[in-house]
């Protein structure tokens, strides 16, 4: 009977609706990905229209600036994970 169990149980979690915590952990291994391969397209489907970046040094770098280096293939990456 428990092994019943289990297998229900199982089989309700593979078809259960992914939590928001794993969608956005997939999203962004998805986007880090796509930086990775300077996939354009897949950055422009995966950030919001009004995406700005800022980093440590108080510089701003627009969702464009970042799909126009990947389309340009400016950046190459030796990791990006």
């Amino acid at each position: 009977m428990t092994g019943l169990i289990l297998i229900a149980a199982a089989a309700a979690a593979a078809h259960a609706p992914i939590s928001d915590r794993e969608q956005v952990s997939q999203l962004d291994r998805t986007y880090q990905a796509a930086v990775k391969r300077n996939d354009a397209a897949t950055m422009d489907r995966i950030l919001h229209p009004s995406f700005l970046l800022v980093l440590g040094s108080g510089r701003k770098v627009s969702r464009a600036d970042l799909i126009g280096e990947a389309r340009k293939g400016t950046v190459t990456y030796e990791l990006q994970d």
